[in-house]
């Protein structure tokens, strides 16, 4: 038994079924692309905001180890050059490099009395951080403070301390 036009019949479903597709494809591409799109955007941006984080966590976290290899190393050890220190010290964060004048502040506060050997590590340090922003008077002042008077620094002392106070 044969049905009189089914080729006619299979064409108009294949045409009903290949409109209801492009329908749907057409309100997909309108309607849910444009947030895939953006999804992929922000994230993308936020890839580029952690690789950020993560570049300054390491700079920091270097500024912070060549600091206290230079505050905590002994007789025989080597310090690192002021270079290293320097340039490690500029890559840093704004607020890692107050953390560590305020630790190198705290460490030549505590150590000037007792030991002196070690109060004379934060020198170096302290010549670095008026270098890197010589209008700041606390950095003058804690350099002034760190130069020992029995040593040949008391004129390097008094010069800086005249700095800080003209700042």
């Amino acid at each position: 038994m044969t049905i009189p036009n089914a080729t006619h019949y299979i064409n108009l479903i294949l045409i009903y079924f290949l409109f209801c597709a492009f329908i749907w494809f057409y309100l997909w591409v309108r309607i849910d692309l444009p947030s895939k799109f953006f999804n992929a955007y922000a994230f993308t941006d936020l890839e580029k905001k952690i690789n950020q984080i993560d570049r300054t966590y390491e700079k920091d976290s270097l500024a912070e180890t060549l600091v206290s290899q230079q505050l905590d190393t002994y007789a025989g050890e080597e310090t690192p050059s002021k270079e290293d220190l320097k340039q490690a010290l500029i890559n840093a964060s704004e607020a890692k490099r107050n953390a560590i004048f305020e630790h190198v502040r705290q460490v030549r506060y505590s150590t000037w009395r007792k030991d002196k050997e070690k109060m004379e590590k934060t020198i170096p340090i302290f010549e670095i951080f008026t270098e890197i922003n010589p209008n700041n008077y606390r950095y003058h002042a804690e350099l002034a403070y760190a130069y020992n008077p029995n040593t040949e620094y008391r004129l390097l002392k008094i010069t800086f301390l005249l700095i800080s106070i003209s700042i």
